[in-house]
């Protein structure tokens, strides 16, 4: 026997009654919205994280997960007393059983406090099955709010039109204090696999803590240090670069044949740029002391040829309190705590790098 919990539970009924008379719809590609996190958002067609011309030239795995908007952001500022949204999507991307539906396919809203800090306020819930977009509404404070909508991680988007009351005030959201933006490569851990929504992203989280623009080319399965990859990130103008893609490295002789030629091909194009390696937050793998020796490598000899924007964050120190073993999903994937946890300590020693003076 099937049962729906929605007849049972009406709070978990997804999205509302949407309509409103009053509404008017924009697509968050018309000013005064802004995109944040995507490579040239505002053209038509899917929203893309890298361009196809470089992820084409990894594999179709990449050229498709690049089409997942994992770290994409809007923001604008608004007194509606509500927002509907539109969300279209060329195809429907099943969830994991580590994932939930609102993390894969939902957005969420967040609202800065009187101190300047997001801070979560709601998601836009997706209904459990639907076919190339849905329609969904939550409410707002309905006074002027400097808002942000954090995009889903695991889900393709061609388009996201958002509704507001005709008679509200609509204008840009505050700039980024960072913003040229940190930069985040690695496995489906720096994709938010398993995180329960997509501001909890560890990626968004550390944005947040620092009000810095990131991009997340976070690529689950797929992060091998792959050369055309480097090659795109020595083309963005960053503030930092995050490398995290430890896990995804089948083994340690493969992480060894690629982990310096990948720095390098980023140090040649970008001199300057602060560079944080992480190793895996994993305590059981049999290569680990060895895998973390590799990476620590590519830092000492960056620091013995004289190159010390180089950065070194061991991923066993993320998880080392007393509840470490309620910080994953699945003893591999950072769940809600875990991310908080690592986004904490990623955002410090960012925090602690961007503050040195050149």
């Amino acid at each position: 026997m099937t049962i729906d919990i929605e007849k049972l539970d009406k709070n978990l009924v997804p999205n509302g009654n949407t309509k409103r008379d009053d509404a008017v719809f924009r697509s968050v590609r018309e000013a005064p919205f802004k995109i944040y996190g995507l490579d040239h958002p505002e053209e038509p067609g899917m929203f893309r994280r890298m361009p196809q011309a470089y992820s084409d030239r990894v594999g179709p795995g990449c050229t498709i997960m690049s089409g997942m908007t994992v770290g994409g952001r809007v923001r604008f500022c608004t007194d509606s007393p509500y927002l509907i949204m539109r969300a279209y999507t060329p195809s429907i991307t099943p969830y994991t059983t580590g994932g939930t539906l609102t993390a894969m396919k939902g957005f969420d809203v967040y609202i800065k406090d009187e101190e300047g800090r997001e801070r979560y306020w709601n998601s836009v819930r997706p209904p459990v099955s639907f076919e190339k977009g849905y329609e969904s509404i939550v409410g707002l404070p309905g006074k002027l709010s400097d808002i942000t909508l954090y995009f889903p991680h695991y889900n393709q988007l061609t388009d996201v039109e958002l509704g507001l009351a005709q008679s509200a005030i609509l204008t840009p959201g505050s700039e980024y204090s960072i913003q040229k933006p940190v930069v985040f490569f690695g496995s489906s851990i720096t994709q938010g696999c398993c995180a329960s929504r997509a501001g909890n992203v560890y990626s968004n989280y550390v944005g947040r803590l620092l009000d810095a623009d990131t991009i997340n080319l976070g690529y689950s399965g797929g992060a091998h240090g792959q050369q055309p990859i480097a090659e795109y990130i020595g083309t963005l103008d960053a503030s930092a670069f995050v490398c995290d893609y430890d896990f995804n490295a089948k083994s340690a002789e493969l992480l060894k044949n690629t982990h310096e030629p990948f720095f390098q091909t980023i140090r040649r194009a970008r001199p300057e740029l602060p560079i944080l390696f992480l190793t895996k937050p994993v305590r059981k793998d049999p290569e680990l002391s060895i895998r973390r020796n590799i990476i620590f490598d590519t830092v000492a000899r960056a620091w013995a040829a004289g190159d010390h924007n180089v950065y070194f964050l061991d991923g066993l120190t993320f998880f080392d309190g007393d509840d470490w073993d309620m910080c994953t999903c699945d003893g591999t994937h950072p769940n809600d705590l875990g991310f908080k946890y690592m986004g904490e300590k990623i955002a410090a020693e960012l925090r602690r790098i961007l503050s040195r003076k050149p």
